[in-house]
């Protein structure tokens, strides 16, 4: 995780660092927007790992937000939006990723664009465009 961090920082992506970690459970759910949630699969505790593609989601994504877990869940812009952030924290560390791998279209962001989608996230605004 040190080595996604650091990379958005170093790059004026400070929008991407979160304040604090929380480990996720089944009754421990993320509060605050400056806060990320991380779910510890039972077999990373065994094996001390986690995927980047684990640790780069739980990075953009605003598990403080309860439309996460409504129906129908979140909409199409959402999508673009957490993917594009996703993508952005990747190139920041120089781990490419496929833009066509997302359900909908990802690009790279400028650091003033992540800022305000997780300005947006931190209020719960997640489908603002």
């Amino acid at each position: 995780m040190t080595t996604l961090t650091d990379a958005a920082r170093s790059h004026g992506y400070d929008a991407l660092v979160p304040e604090r970690i929380e480990e996720l459970s089944r009754t421990h759910r993320v509060q605050s927007p400056r806060a990320i949630g991380l779910e510890i699969p039972a077999d990373a505790h065994s094996t001390d790992t986690l995927s980047i593609e684990e640790i780069t989601s739980a990075l953009v994504r605003p598990l403080h937000c309860s439309a996460l877990y409504e129906e129908p869940g979140p909409g199409p812009t959402y999508w673009q939006r957490e993917s594009s952030l996703y993508l952005t924290l990747l190139h920041t560390a120089d781990i490419k990723a496929d833009p066509h791998q997302f359900p909908e279209p990802a690009r790279i962001l400028t650091p003033k664009e992540a800022q305000g989608i997780k300005n947006d996230y931190a209020a719960c605004r997640l489908e603002s465009a």
